[in-house]
């Protein structure tokens, strides 16, 4: 039989090998590797020990596989991230050197070991399915319940007693897999399935925190538990696990809520949305990336008068009130709606304390100095653009579309001057950034401030920019809308229009939300221009269905 000393060491070892392989992150295929070699080692030691040994032993071996297996998953997920993404990259990269892209071409559907995005995904959910089997089997169940979580039973059978340490284990394992199983579900677009695994975490959520009250209900009236002793640490620990999370079990585990939200964002359903992350706001009111995501689906939704009573909770509730660089930073993208083009950059500039912040607050940062007023291109110049290089923008290739009325007329010098400066600034904060987490963002911006520039050569340069940009991403609906930005400048029409129709019938995605939007309204301006009212009518309604706040658009733009 297996001996505990050997047992323990067993357990060490691999929780060592586990750490080594997630601190090392640049050798994702050896760490495969290794973790596959292990996992095939470990499926040998359960076989043996499931004839010869019972309880903790076997239960322990079984733990094991289950870490194997998400440790795993999570290895697999990312390289399918990373094949995706150099898709996009690897053209870029290697443009000037024939033999690179001939050799991207044969590999930009796999990765170093030849495997395709499709094959990691594959193997990522057998791992995490496998993660399940291993914890159902624990809690005494045979087979894996499609509708339910395998681990429910062990919190029911305790019935309000308090878990053990494998129980806990059991649990959490459970509750992680489903999240990364969602999550991949997600982002390969099955809705079904997500919406499946997310709601066997919320329900794992429900009775984990059912089972904490009714222990602490328990503990506090002094009612025993069968089995348990009931002392002043536990009755400590019990009430202030009752007042948070469903217990401390689950920290770090993303909730059931947030990916529920990001799902009804795939169904369009920012109604929806918005109640999953007021529940996650209504426990964590200074977690800030949802807060972030809170106010945008308020903004689609049309219920811009919440945001405020949520900003205000979270400067109550965090110690650094406004001072807080999370607090700026929601409340500059607040200003950002309501049209405060000034509020906004103070904010989002004090939220770059936070090094989490800076990029994004900085991306933020750059759209404003770019485009204050929410503007469209338009080629209503009488003198077309500055032939030159370093001449004033010009100040009326923009058509004025805010959702908000602008108070007063500023003079065309200091309108001109205005812009010139806001230019710099863009071009300067962007070279702030050294190393972007975002390369396609910093991309696409850093092309729109050549554009904004209003100087024939930059707008020129800014197009092939864009042209190089689409063979890498022939179907981006940011680069499609820089394009034809720059043929309305350029006063090329007809072009911008083609280019703009191939956006008409692109579904509503997270990702390219913002410059679909402003595709659908420039195409829109262009009908109006050229007298075609009824063909416009079809993409402002496209436009409010994913925005209400773009209702005042509509009136403005008419």
């Amino acid at each position: 039989s297996t001996g505990i000393f050997e047992l323990k060491e067993m357990r060490r070892s691999i929780n060592s090998l586990i750490k080594l392989c997630s601190a090392d992150k640049d050798k994702v295929q050896e760490n495969i590797a290794i973790l596959n070699q292990t996992k095939a080692a470990q499926a040998r030691r359960l076989a043996r020990v499931q004839t010869v040994e019972v309880g903790e032993v076997v239960t322990e071996q079984r733990l094991i596989m289950a870490e194997l297996n998400l440790k795993l998953a999570e290895f697999y997920t990312d390289q399918m991230r990373h094949v995706v993404a150099d898709r996009h990259s690897g053209l870029h990269s290697g443009r000037g050197d024939h033999d690179q892209e001939e050799k991207f071409d044969a590999q930009k559907r796999s990765g170093p070991s030849g495997q395709s995005s499709s094959d990691y995904q594959t193997s990522a959910i057998s791992a995490l399915k496998e993660t399940i089997a291993q914890v159902t089997a624990l809690a005494g169940r045979g087979t894996v319940d499609t509708r339910r979580p395998g681990t429910i039973g062990l919190l029911r059978a305790i019935g309000g007693g308090e878990l053990s340490r494998t129980q806990r284990k059991a649990i959490r394992l459970e509750a992680e897999a489903l999240v990364q199983l969602a999550s991949i579900y997600l982002a390969i677009g099955d809705l079904s399935s997500c919406e499946q695994e997310t709601l066997k975490l919320a329900q794992l959520e429900e009775e984990l925190e059912a089972s904490q009250k009714l222990f602490s209900s328990r503990v506090f009236t002094g009612t025993e538990v069968p089995g348990q002793q009931n002392t002043g640490e536990e009755f400590c620990r019990s009430t202030a696990d009752s007042t948070g999370d469903p217990i401390e079990l689950f920290n770090g585990v993303r909730p059931a809520a947030s990916i529920m939200a990001d799902l009804m964002y795939a169904k369009t359903d920012f109604d929806a949305a918005v109640k999953h992350l007021e529940i996650i706001a209504a426990k964590h009111p200074t977690d800030y990336t949802t807060l972030s995501r809170l106010i945008d689906a308020l903004r689609r939704s049309g219920n811009l008068m919440k945001i405020p009573i949520v900003l205000e909770k979270a400067k109550l509730a965090d110690p650094l009130g406004d001072a807080s660089p999370g607090y700026n930073f929601c409340q500059g993208l607040y200003y950002r709606i309501t049209g405060e083009s000034c509020l906004a950059l103070k904010c989002l500039n004090q939220s770059r304390v936070d090094c989490d912040l800076n990029e994004e607050a900085i991306y933020h940062m750059v759209e404003i100095c770019l485009n204050p007023d929410n503007q469209l291109p338009t080629d209503d110049t009488e003198d077309g653009l500055n032939e030159g290089t370093n001449g004033a923008p010009v100040n009326n290739t923009l058509r004025h579309v805010s959702c908000f009325t602008q108070s007063g007329q500023a003079n065309q010098a200091d309108t001109g001057r205005a812009a010139k400066t806001g230019i710099q600034t863009a071009e300067q904060l962007l070279k702030e950034i050294s190393n972007p987490t975002n390369p396609r963002r910093h991309r696409y911006l850093s092309n729109m401030v050549l554009l904004m520039s209003a100087s024939k050569p930059q707008v020129t340069a800014a197009l092939e920019k864009f042209a190089q940009m689409a063979q890498d991403e022939p179907d981006s609906g940011a680069v499609i809308y820089g394009a034809a930005a720059c043929y309305v400048l350029l006063k090329q029409t007809q072009k911008a229009r083609n280019q703009l129709k191939r956006l008409a019938k692109v579904p509503w995605n997270v990702q390219d939300a913002e410059e679909l939007e402003k595709a659908w309204l420039l195409l829109a301006d262009i009908y109006i221009q050229s007298g075609k009212t009824d063909l416009s009518q079809d993409l402002l309604k496209r436009c409010l269905q994913y925005n209400k706040v773009s209702r005042l658009i509509v009136l403005l733009t008419w």
